[in-house]
């Protein structure tokens, strides 16, 4: 099915659907034209480092080390890490508090979540790994029947900037926030190396 099925939902992940929850209780939907605008950003970067990986066979990371040097490499590889350890923290976070309206103990909930992820990754084998990510974007699709419970209002949609409606500084951090959840620079390297691992060719290019 692709490695772009896996990384766009795992974008759906505590941090984004905050941030998007956020915009939506503050905003209506008066912030949707910014998510349209970045559709066709997130779209043309992802189908950039799906090129890269498939004509060079090698890593986002590892063009970077190649083509800028090791210093830029490790930047990017330290910028990833650091982002990426406070994305996880988010995870867990996220996977505390929705199981919790379970009655389920985060005691429980997290390292159980901690044991899932380590697990899919420590057998080493790409197969295994994104059939466990499909099992994943499977369980997502419940979030079709919450937004049919939530009831959203059919406000209309017009086309304001926060900061003119007066909403101000947080109008425009929040705006940031959903550029920053949209279009993540963890998802290049993510695709990238899916696309890599999964050994997709030039010749899939067509």
């Amino acid at each position: 099915m692709g490695p772009g099925l896996v990384v766009m939902v795992a974008n759906n992940d505590a941090g984004g659907i905050s941030t998007y929850a956020q915009a939506g209780q503050q905003d209506g939907l008066r912030l949707l034209w910014v998510v349209a605008l970045l559709a066709p950003v997130l779209y043309v970067n992802q189908e950039m480092v799906c090129r890269l990986g498939a004509v060079t066979g090698a890593g986002h990371a590892r063009l970077i080390v190649e083509r800028f040097g090791r210093r830029w490499g490790a930047f990017a590889l330290g910028d990833l890490l650091a982002l990426n350890l406070l994305t996880l923290v988010t995870e867990l976070v996220g996977v505390s508090l929705s199981l919790a309206y379970f009655g389920v103990s985060r005691f429980i909930s997290v390292p159980l979540a901690a044991i899932f992820l380590i697990g899919a990754t420590a057998t080493g084998s790409f197969r295994r790994w994104e059939r466990a990510m499909y099992l994943c974007v499977v369980t997502s699709f419940v979030a079709i029947p919450l937004l049919a419970m939530s009831r959203p209002s059919d406000r209309s949609l017009p086309v304001t900037v926060p900061v003119a409606s007066g909403a101000h500084a947080a109008g425009v951090l929040l705006v940031i926030a959903l550029v920053g959840t949209t279009v993540a620079p963890w998802q290049l390297f993510f695709q990238q190396s899916n696309v890599v691992d999964k050994r997709i060719t030039a010749r899939f290019l067509g």
